[in-house]
């Protein structure tokens, strides 16, 4: 499939839920949340995290993506 047929912003937002979810169900993460006195703040570094490998995944599909 050539890049010019995939909808990179969708697979980057769907890439990032599904990061968000693994993370957030770790079991270091959970422990984390729930004993650290700032939740938002750790709420703020999944989500932050969770982009970052959405990125990185994406950066790397396109990369499969131009090869082929």
């Amino acid at each position: 499939m050539s890049n010019d047929k995939v909808n990179w912003e969708q697979a980057k937002v769907d890439a990032a839920i599904a990061a968000m979810q693994s993370m957030a169900g770790s079991n270091w993460w959970s422990q984390l949340y729930y004993n650290v006195p700032d939740a938002k703040g750790v709420s703020e570094q999944i989500a932050h995290r969770a982009v970052l490998l959405a990125d990185a995944l994406i950066a790397e599909l396109k990369k499969t993506n131009e090869t082929n």
